[in-house]
């Protein structure tokens, strides 16, 4: 083995504790220390590769030395204990999801200069290579963390005031003091009242509630409450209302004390709310290697590679697996060979390096193989490893408050931020590959009283939908204390189809308190939306999480699909003759309208913002939590749900100036000054909100100058209206299901038709359908023919 003259010890170095060491996995492929070439680590700045991307990386970096690990699984001895019960939502620590040890493997190491082309003798680069093995990839960073949730104190467990007079009744005569019911009781941190839980706690054959907990913090806002049988000398469950989350109090022994409860003393008697959910994650049969009582066919090939659940991540392989399935995403992420090699950017904080990442990793059959010793024939289930998406997620999920954690999410709500981030991502290069979801709808609102009309059109990506219970056949019946499996059940049996659903969210709606322009007073105007313009792909959303007296709760109700949806009647018609458009609103600089303080915190008690609890009771005259609650439901997907109402200020800044540097930020990112000038001065010159604003105001842009747009809108006439002759015939190419009866747990699966067969991808798992669940679809996707 050759010296080698390009070890220099000022690039060359260990890595200190805060540098990502990629050397698990390739940063350019999803080939890792396993594969035959193993992984080559950058000595300079820890950058893993195959060797094909860390030959790439050594010559655009000028870093020729790395360090090449490769690792073995050690053969299993014939006294192998069997796996441990999982009792704890956790990875890698005592009762929750075990990974291999250190013990289980052995490592190969070797030093490597591209610049020499093969390895070396570098006996000086020893404390490199001990320091690079004994850091904590990256990778392993995100598993440690995926499953186990920190839970941390809030300013109402800090700051907990509780009352002199409170009293707690005695063990063993305890009880809900609104009910009868006497276990799975929360004590209320403040006064000692004991309130049954919420009506999801039923869903593991604990007792249903009567959310008399919450009634509780509604009536008296007490914010913290404890689960009375999970106190025991290691803590309990904690919940604050008004943060709407598990939280953890510091001073927990001095609280309980407060109520003479010894927590030293305490033993628990129920499960915590994390078991519970663990409870209903597990009873899923995950595994899916079984329909109809028999076994799946497994699949493998170009196509068909699975993704590896990373701990809660389901939502986010189903959405991948079906936008991948789409001939614009292929085709675009598909073919970024040549960007890889250009791109100066570290690959893992590249958007497009890591889509094509992915793309090369789902169709190119590379990781979609069977084990070498695998028996097909066997009644054993044969399964790929599949492909961890980390980079990707890690890189679009930076610093969204939902998707950057490591809970469980919604499919939908993902679908909609992936749509998001590549309009972001692609807006300086000019390809839109979300192009094939998008379609413009046309709204027509009509004054009753002068019988005026107002036409307006938006871009739309997806087309989200409720579900018409009244039309469900058998009828949906509710039954007292029914526990929500039961339900669940009941409700499997009731079909509505799916076409209703579609002509429901059609159908004219009554707006009362429409300042009409014309009429110059409050009336009722009707509201109707059509399709402009229809996509290339619909995807359609189906609202299965509903609220039922301020409960969240899932129907389970059956969606007939037909083979073929033919939406031709919805074609917008545009402004017709004989119609009268109604003038322009008139700009008044109004004072931001103040609401019922008492009324903005119950809305947000259930989760939402102060933004939307504001615009809800806004829209609703100020007519009371209730009513607002109902019209947030109705509008979760209007574009300016999260808008701030305007204040008094905002119709007197159209000729706000803005420093440069400002305007500079936006332009970098493909605006033109106009554009940048009028987001900022919507957003009160905030960067971070003007470039969401510009995002949410695609269909705007190209009428913006550099004066403010008239409030006045152009009516739409037919004649103005994009042409779109085809057929508005569609068929379902895959869809997203939801497992489970819960809103807060469950799993997702995706469903994709293939050469004629449906195909189930169920995260690493893939397999032919031949029973597709498509009535119980939380997302459709139809195609266009």
């Amino acid at each position: 083995m050759a010296a080698c003259s390009h070890i220099n010890p000022t690039t060359a170095r260990p890595p200190n504790a805060s540098a990502s060491v990629h050397k698990e996995e390739c940063t350019l492929c999803f080939d890792n220390w396993e594969s035959s070439s193993g992984i080559f680590v950058c000595s300079s700045c820890y950058n893993g590769g195959c060797e094909q991307h860390a030959r790439l990386h050594a010559e655009k970096r000028n870093h020729p030395l790395a360090v090449k690990v490769r690792r073995f699984k050690k053969a299993e001895p014939s006294t192998a204990e069997p796996p441990q019960k999982i009792t704890k939502v956790a990875i890698g620590v005592p009762g929750g999801v075990s990974i291999d040890t250190e013990e289980n493997y052995a490592y190969d190491t070797s030093i490597h200069c591209f610049a020499c082309a093969g390895p070396v003798e570098a006996s000086t680069m020893a404390p490199i290579v001990d320091a690079i093995m004994a850091a904590t990839s990256a990778s392993r960073v995100s598993d440690q963390a995926a499953w186990s949730v920190p839970l941390e104190p809030c300013e109402h467990t800090l700051t907990l005031e509780q009352d002199p007079s409170a009293k707690l009744a005695k063990k063993g005569e305890s009880h809900c003091g609104e009910c009868e019911i006497k276990d799975s009781l929360w004590l209320c941190m403040t006064c000692g009242h004991l309130g049954c839980p919420r009506k999801q706690y039923e869903l593991s054959g604990v007792v249903g509630g009567n959310a008399h907990g919450v009634s509780h913090y509604e009536q008296t806002g007490h914010p913290v409450v404890c689960k009375s049988g999970t106190i025991s000398p290691e803590g309990a469950d904690l919940f604050c209302y008004k943060c709407d989350e598990a939280k953890v109090d510091l001073y927990l022994k001095e609280h309980l004390a407060f109520f003479g409860i010894d927590i030293s003393t305490m033993e628990k008697t129920e499960k915590s709310t994390a078991e519970l959910e663990l409870d209903r994650n597990l009873s899923l049969d995950l595994s899916t290697t079984h329909e109809g009582g028999q076994r799946m066919k497994p699949l493998f090939g170009p196509g068909f590679t699975g993704l590896k659940n990373l701990g809660n991540t389901c939502y986010m392989a189903s959405v991948l697996q079906v936008a991948f399935s789409l001939p614009n995403f292929q085709s675009r992420y598909g073919s970024l060979q040549e960007h890889q090699v250009a791109c100066q950017s570290p690959p893992e904080s590249c958007f497009l390096c890591q889509m094509g990442k992915l793309a090369d990793g789902l169709l190119s059959g590379r990781y979609s193989q069977p084990p070498a010793d695998a028996n097909m024939d066997a009644d054993t289930p044969v399964e790929q490893v599949g492909i961890p998406p980390r980079m990707l997620k890690t890189l679009i999920c930076r610093g969204h408050p939902e998707f950057s954690t490591v809970k469980q999410q919604d499919a939908y709500e993902f679908f909609q931020h992936l749509l998001k981030t590549i309009k972001q991502k692609e807006h300086a290069t000019g390809v839109d590959p979300t192009a094939v979801v998008q379609y413009s709808l046309q709204q027509r609102l009509q004054c009753t009283r002068c019988k005026g009309v107002r036409y307006s059109t938006e871009k739309q990506t997806e087309l989200s939908v409720s579900i018409p219970v009244s039309l469900a056949n058998p009828p949906l019946k509710a039954v007292e204390g029914e526990k929500a499996d039961a339900r669940e059940t009941r409700e499997t049996l009731s079909h509505v189809p799916l076409a209703a659903c579609i002509d429901a969210s059609a159908a004219d709606e009554s707006i009362d308190g429409f300042r009409c322009p014309n009429c110059q007073q409050n009336v009722t105007a009707v509201k109707c939306n059509r399709f402009e313009t229809f996509p290339d792909v619909l995807a359609l959303h189906a609202r299965r999480f509903v609220y039922e007296d301020w409960m969240p709760h899932k129907l389970a109700v059956q969606l007939d699909v037909p083979d073929v949806l033919d939406l031709s009647h919805l074609v917008a018609r545009g402004q017709q003759p004989d119609e009268t458009p109604l003038p322009g609103d008139k700009p008044a600089a109004q004072a931001k309208p103040t609401f019922n303080q008492a009324d903005v915190e119950t809305i947000m008690s259930m989760g939402f913002s102060r933004v939307r609890a504001e615009r809800a009771l806004h829209s609703t005259g100020n007519s009371g939590a209730e009513a607002a609650m109902n019209w947030l439901f109705e509008h979760m997907d209007d574009p300016d749900i999260d808008t701030p109402l305007p204040s008094a200020s905002a119709a007197s800044k159209g000729g706000a100036e803005f420093a440069p540097e400002l305007i500079g930020q936006l332009s970098e990112m493909g605006f033109q000054p106009a554009q940048a000038k009028r987001a900022l001065r919507e957003t009160d010159g905030n960067v971070e909100r003007a470039l969401e604003w510009l995002f949410s105001h695609m269909d705007e842009l190209q009428d913006i100058t550099d004066e403010p747009a008239s409030a006045a809108a152009a009516p739409s006439s037919k004649a103005d209206m994009e042409v779109d002759s085809r057929p508005a015939r569609y068929e379902l190419l895959g869809f997203i299901v939801h497992l489970g009866p819960s809103v807060h747990s469950g799993h997702y699966v995706a469903f994709v038709k293939r050469n004629g067969q449906w195909v189930q991808f169920n995260d690493e798992k893939v397999a032919v359908s031949e029973n597709p669940p498509i009535g119980k679809a939380y997302m459709y996707f139809f195609k266009r023919f």
